[in-house]
C-alpha cells in the first residue's frame, strides 16, 4: 500500500503507459495491522512473565 502503489504508478507512468493502480481499502488493512499488534504484544507480556505453554 505505502510501498506497491507509488512504485507501480511511477513505473507506469515512466513507460508511458497510461493505467489506474486499484487503490486498497485502508481501513481494513489497518485493522489487521492493530490486531497483529496487539497479538504480538500480549504474546510478549506473557513471555515476560512467563506464562507461556
Amino acid at each position: 500500500m505505502f510501498v506497491g502503489q507509488p512504485l507501480l504508478t511511477g513505473l507506469f507512468s515512466a513507460a508511458g503507459i497510461e493505467m489506474a493502480v486499484p487503490e486498497l481499502p485502508q481501513d481494513i488493512l489497518f485493522e489487521l495491522l492493530l490486531a497483529l499488534l496487539g497479538m504480538a504484544g500480549i504474546r510478549s507480556f506473557d513471555k515476560l512473565k512467563g506464562t507461556t505453554a
